[in-house]
């Protein structure tokens, strides 16, 4: 999975809009959009940005890995946990 599909399972994970990503960095929502759907190349503008918004993601963003153990998540293991303590 490349960078921008591991930024749009973020932004679809917290239900965010291109409008409120760009609200929350500064940058265009029309730039999220072309970066994310690859009319356009991903600057380290936007992986900065996104990173600085959801830090317990920088590590999942950046390297596809997690660390749980230092707080560096995925939005899948957010949704895991989650569950787990719905049910218990």
């Amino acid at each position: 999975m490349d960078v921008e599909e591991r930024i749009k399972r973020t932004i679809e994970h917290k239900k965010l809009s291109y409008h409120d990503l760009a609200m929350r960095s500064g940058i265009a929502a029309q730039r999220w959009n072309n970066s994310l759907n690859k009319r356009t190349k991903i600057r380290w503008e936007e992986i900065d940005a996104i990173c600085k918004i959801f830090p317990e993601y920088e590590y999942w963003i950046t390297r596809e890995k997690t660390a749980p153990e230092i707080g560096q998540i995925s939005p899948e293991t957010e949704k895991i946990t989650d569950d787990y303590r719905k049910q218990g």
